[in-house]
């Protein structure tokens, strides 16, 4: 079985939304920063009451923290079924994602990577993110949602780099993935979706400009979805069996 670890922090979760947006967001305290711009370590999740309307079709409309620019890069998430965070009672559905890209406009050849993890009704998501799949070199991550609107922009955020000494994030990474293709859809949607990127990331001094757009041209083909590597196989296999064990210990307790 596969066993995904995350550290609990203990920080009280204040459901709020942000006046005029529909999804969920959880602003930090006024003096939980003290100051500081950038991101801590761990930060206030935005609850997510319904982690298995994340499945589905999404597209990367901005990414910081990655080493290029990706090209035509969607994510299709697969729902695995209800367990729960480690170490706790936290409810999450185990999800499975696989993300077909070109990283450069030049490639010819296709990376498609898969992430695997759980999305806990509090808004954290540990996971394992794997380099690609020829190569499953898996990286153990935890992100935190910032922001849930199933229908229209997911944002969340991570740590590449964590500075123990400072308390803070040296190198922060952060999705915005949308419902929408972001190249079909009119400016208005586009600020839209901006206004609410703006909104979330102000109390870190930070704005949607600060997160590079991702590149999407009818010019290359889509990347197609490819079938599960044999190591991607094994680790959903562990992660459904953790799952019956999730249902059978509920059962019988």
């Amino acid at each position: 079985m596969m066993h995904l670890f995350v550290i609990l922090c203990g920080i009280p979760l204040v459901f709020s939304q942000i006046p005029g947006y529909p999804g969920n967001y959880n602003s930090p305290p006024n003096n939980y920063y003290q100051r500081k711009c950038g991101f801590p370590l761990v930060v206030p999740s935005a609850p997510d009451p319904n982690p298995e309307m994340i499945t589905g079709l999404w597209y990367k409309y901005r990414q910081l923290g990655a080493p290029n620019v990706t090209v035509n890069q969607y994510l299709v998430y697969y729902p695995i079924g209800r367990t729960g965070l480690p170490f706790s009672t936290i409810p999450a559905e185990a999800i499975w994602v696989e993300i077909p890209q070109f990283d450069s406009i030049n490639d010819t050849m296709c990376d498609t990577r898969f992430w695997l993890g759980l999305f806990g009704v509090n808004g954290q998501n540990p996971g394992q993110n794997s380099q690609s799949a020829t190569d499953y070199i898996p990286t153990q991550a935890n992100l935190y949602g910032l922001y849930f609107d199933y229908e229209r922009v997911f944002i969340m955020y991570g740590c590449r780099k964590p500075n123990y000494v400072t308390g803070m994030c040296d190198q922060p990474v952060i999705h915005v993935i949308t419902r929408a293709r972001p190249d079909k859809v009119n400016p208005a949607e586009l600020q839209y979706i901006d206004d609410i990127v703006d909104r979330v990331l102000a109390p870190y001094c930070m704005r949607a400009v600060d997160v590079p757009q991702q590149i999407f041209t009818d010019k290359k083909p889509f990347c197609p979805l490819i079938p599960q590597p044999e190591c991607v196989k094994k680790i959903v296999a562990g992660m459904v069996m953790d799952v019956q064990n999730s249902i059978v210990s509920e059962y019988l307790y």
